[in-house]
Order: structure tokens, then sequence, then C-alpha cells
């Protein structure tokens, strides 16, 4: 009922800041349990799953399906406040990020082997000519059969071995990444929401599926994108406010010139004519260079962090004649690239003085920079002698990181990448 509230903490921070409580209704946390359990139904679970588990990454979602939900208790219970809770098995669905990419090169040398290549390149093919409804070829059926055996149930294996699908949120995720478990069989399902809006505003879904997007919106929510590329929503699920912080709310839910109340995300994105979400970045992050091009960093960011020897980064270059980047290295790759190399060292900071190191990563970025276009590539780099760290204000929670705290911290090293 709407007269019964709930005080949520939103971020973990030492340092108070504004929006840092949320203000729900009992309404908003029913109106996302029972979309929730819909999407389960009707999109995700398949009739023959008995003790099916659903995580999710996403802040709220993840608190309100935070242990596993059974099928049988989905199809008995109307009443889905009363679902009852199982033990946790062997995980059908999984959350996943960017870091599931390093755990496959991380276990396993197998793709250093020309048969991983080669199987990767018929699963390849073999999901272009699905996804196109194309037949497929009774000598690609054998192929990608034996791919399976040899190379894709090992990398299975690494997740459990039972997986169908997997689940990415609260973070942005390269669409290669996607494409690469979709070769393997293992299909990635993006969703998109925020704390704000008590969990999900669209989905990708069995069936209804484009790389790149977030899916389609979520039931009885409206989104639009205004003037500037913000996207804007209103639905059920749109928290009351910021708990005695006017300002914030002010700043959140803002009427529109028919005096309708919308939930002002702070991600710029667009939708596309079969009504999938992109998002492009935060509203906050974009960058500006000197010759008036914007982009979007966390683009960049992601499409870096593809390397094995790249931990985190962050993209520089507001009112500049190009883009920087600021890199830490992946202790675990790159220790064992300096054992193999016979490379002397004392610690990571050490290694980062390497010229070894630097050749290794102007090599992987220079071969990043050929996806991207000329304004987007990244000329000048920094590697730090350590990974960025929650526990400084360097990341968020989600692993974001936090660009006003990294850009004061290692300014005078940002200035030095533009030193003639």
């Amino acid at each position: 009922e709407n007269d019964k509230k709930i005080v949520v903490k939103k971020k973990k921070s030492k340092k108070k800041k504004k929006g840092d409580y949320c203000f729900f209704y009992h309404s908003n946390i029913g109106k996302e349990v029972v979309g929730i359990v819909e999407i389960i139904k009707n999109a995700f679970i398949d009739p023959t799953d008995k003790n099916n588990k659903f995580f999710a990454v996403q802040v709220r979602f993840k608190k309100m399906l935070k242990n596993p939900v059974s099928l049988e208790n989905i199809k008995k219970n109307k009443d889905l406040w009363h679902l009852s809770l199982v033990k946790q098995s062997r995980l059908s669905v999984m959350p996943v990020d960017s870091k599931s990419w390093k755990i496959i090169n991380k276990m396993s040398n197998i793709n250093k082997k020309t048969i991983y290549k080669w199987a990767i390149n018929v699963g390849r093919i073999y999901v272009e000519k699905k996804d196109k409804g194309q037949s497929i070829p009774l000598f690609l059926k054998i192929k990608h059969s034996l791919a399976h055996f040899l190379i894709f149930q090992k990398i299975h294996d690494i997740f459990g071995g039972n997986i169908r699908f997997m689940i990415s949120g609260a973070a942005p995720i390269s669409p290669n990444i996607i494409h690469f478990f979709h070769w393997i069989g293992l299909v990635i399902y993006e969703v998109y929401g925020m704390t704000e809006t008590t969990g999900i505003i669209s989905s990708n879904r069995l069936g209804n599926v484009k790389i790149g997007s977030v899916g389609q919106i979520y039931p009885d929510t409206e989104v639009r994108i205004s003037e500037d590329g913000e996207i804007c929503c209103r639905g059920p699920q749109n928290i009351a406010g910021y708990y005695h912080n006017k300002e914030a709310t002010a700043e959140l839910l803002v009427k529109d010139e028919h005096g309708i109340v919308w939930l002002h995300t702070g991600d710029v994105g667009h939708i596309d004519e079969d009504g999938y979400l992109f998002i492009t970045d935060r509203k906050k992050d974009i960058i500006i260079t000197a010759g008036g091009k914007n982009v979007a960093p966390q683009n960049i960011e992601n499409l870096l962090k593809i390397s094995p020897y790249v931990s985190q980064a962050m993209v520089y270059g507001d009112k500049k004649p190009y883009l920087s980047a600021l890199v830490t290295l992946d202790e675990d790759e790159i220790a064992k690239f300096a054992r193999d190399r016979k490379i002397l060292y004392q610690d990571l900071a050490d290694l980062t003085t390497k010229s070894e190191v630097i050749d290794l990563l102007h090599h992987e970025i220079s071969r990043l920079n050929r996806e991207l276009p000329s304004y987007e590539t990244i000329k000048k780099f920094h590697i730090l002698e350590e990974d960025f760290d929650q526990d400084k204000d360097e990341l968020t929670p989600t692993m974001k990181v936090r660009r006003k705290v990294v850009t004061k911290r290692y300014k005078d090293v940002l200035e030095n990448l533009y030193q003639s």
C-alpha cells in the first residue's frame, strides 16, 4: 500500500552524497516483482526446467531475487510475496560481465590453439546463418557438433556446465563479448535499470534479442528520449524521490509541458524502429573533443578491457585535440607475460615501467583502435602502478570508474599526455 514506505541506501560509499537514500512505496517493489516473474515465465524459463536458478546483477533486481526461485512455485503461487526459495544447485542462468571473458583466458590456454580458432569460426558461421533464418547445411551441423564437443563444452564447464543463458546488467558490456558467447552457445541477455526505477526498465529476452541494445521496454513502462538525448521513463516502479533531499528529487523527477512526471535517468541513448533501447553513455560522462566530436568513453573503455592485459581503463579528452587513456594491468596476465619473456621485476609497479610491457600495451591499444573511427582512437596512454580501488572511491559498487575522482587524482599524469 502507498502509505507503507521503505528507505533504501543507494550506494556503499564512505562519503555522504546527494541522493544516497531512495524513497520507495511497497507498490514500487510489488510492481517490479510481478514484472520480473512475468519475464521469467514468459521469456526465460523452459517448461522442462524443474529448479531453475535465476540471478541478476542489477542492484535492486539482484536484491529481490537474492535467493533462487523455483519454477514450481512460480506456477503454483498467485501470491508472489510468498514464493518459496530453493537451495542453490548447478545454475541454468547466471550473471555475466566483461570479467567473464577473462575467466576463459585465465582458466585455459586453449585460445592459443588452432583448433580453438577453428571452433570459434564454426560457431560464428553457424550462429550467423541461424540468426538470418537460413537453413544449416548438414556438414556445418556436423562441424558445429564437433566444435561443441572439443571446445564449447569445456568453456561451458567453466561456468558450471549447466548454463543455458546469461544475464548482463548494472554496467555496459562490449557487443564483441556478447557475440563471442553467442558463438559458443551461451546467449547473453542484457537488461537495463537503476535503483530509482526499483530495477528493470528494459530487457532482452528469448526470441527478442538485439545485440548492443538493452532490449525492449518493460511492461507498463513508458520511455522517451529528451531533446538532449537523455533517457526518461515513467511507470509504477519509479521511486517516490530521495529521502530528505528535495533538490535531488527535483532533478530526478521532472514534469513535462503537460504536467506528466518523468524520471530522468542521466543516461543518453536512443530507441530504434523495433523498440529496442540503446545506451550511449552517462550524460555527464560524454566527452566533447576540441574538434567538436561527441564521444562516449564507456564504449571505448569496454573495448580496451577486452585485452587480457588490461584490468581497468579510463578515457580522457574533454576539450582536448585527441583522446588519451589511463590503463591498469591485469596482474595475473602481465605476470605470466613477464615470466614467459624472462623479464626481471620487483612488483607490479616496476612492471609498468618495463619497455616490453609498454610496447605490449601499445600493440594491444593499436589493435583495438582499428575498430574505432579516427576521432575515438586512443593516441596516448599511461600505465598506472596500481589498479583502481573501490576503497579509494575510484570505482562504484558496480565497478564503474568514478571519473571525477580519478581525473583529480591523476591530473598531472593526464595533462602530461598532451605536452609536446
